[in-house]
């Protein structure tokens, strides 16, 4: 698990590194490079090392905390959490009931 780790802070230094480079430097090459590096960072965040399949919002949040930001980063960490085929296979669902519930009483 440690190499994993290090692995994983030897991609983000990276990335982080090709984000300043590029600051201000967004052409069509660019720009698709930094979609598919953002697909990248959700992926190893969301099913890399830990494996954990954190929810969107906490997503976007350990995203953040790492250093990273773009604008639509909480939406597409919400999409790409819903697109999880584990996600979704494993998560909880809301039970509601199906009608009113009328409380019954004793004479």
């Amino acid at each position: 698990m440690e190499q994993t780790t290090l692995a994983l802070k030897s991609v983000t230094q990276k990335l982080r590194s090709y984000f300043q480079a590029h600051q201000g430097e967004y052409k069509a090459n660019d720009e698709r490079m930094a979609r598919y590096l953002v697909r990248y960072i959700l992926v190893e965040l969301h099913e890399g090392v830990c494996d954990n399949h954190a929810s969107g919002r906490t997503l976007a949040h350990r995203t953040h905390s790492l250093g990273y930001y773009w604008p639509t980063m909480r939406q597409d960490a919400e999409n790409y959490v819903k697109r999880c085929d584990r996600c979704q296979r494993y998560t909880l669902i809301p039970r509601m009931p199906s009608k009113v519930l009328n409380p019954v009483t004793s004479p």
